[in-house]
């Protein structure tokens, strides 16, 4: 007697998007708080307000320069902090993975306790890479990156210009 088997199978089908800004959100934020793991969020050149906080998402949000490898776009495609108002450029401080991705941007003019330009905190471990950081100031500690307790890799990335009343004009690196 012969038997046959039937397994279930489930096949899974994973879809990544790609997100554009300005063309589908109008800012950053928006498009990363409508994005899901393993999404691009692809922006358009041009001064694009900061604030921008990953919240715990593995996206990728990237400039053109992600695309073309033309570097034109890191300094054409910016991410201006909250100058005035008090705000970091970008955060990342909800446990965010190595998924985490910031792609060719200019990060200026952001204000802040701690991280003007880049926070990274939480045990947060995003990538940076091909970024230029100009132009940010912290209150107390790494005015252009501010990183505690947090593992996070940068790869071919410049800073430059950013200040602290505190420690760290640059970077302030505690415990990473």
């Amino acid at each position: 007697m012969k038997y046959i088997f039937i397994l279930p199978t489930v096949f899974t089908i994973l879809f990544a998007t790609i997100v554009n800004v300005p063309d589908e959100f109008s800012t950053i934020q928006a498009a990363i708080s409508f994005s899901s793991d393993g999404d691009t969020v692809l922006v358009q050149p041009g001064t694009h307000l900061g604030g921008v906080n990953f919240i715990g998402r593995s996206i990728v949000v990237g400039s053109m320069h992600m695309l073309t490898g033309d570097e034109s776009y890191i300094e054409s495609t910016i991410i201006e902090g909250g100058a005035g108002r008090g705000s970091n450029a970008v955060i990342f401080d909800s446990g965010e993975t190595e998924l985490a991705e910031l792609i060719g941007f200019t990060v200026t003019a952001g204000t802040a306790s701690s991280g003007g330009g880049i926070h990274c905190s939480s045990s947060s471990s995003p990538t940076l890479s091909y970024l230029i950081v100009t132009g940010n100031h912290a209150n107390s500690q790494g005015g252009g990156l501010f990183c505690q307790s947090s593992d996070l890799s940068i790869i071919h990335s410049s800073f430059f210009n950013n200040d602290s009343d505190g420690r760290g004009g640059g970077l302030y690196v505690d415990n990473c």
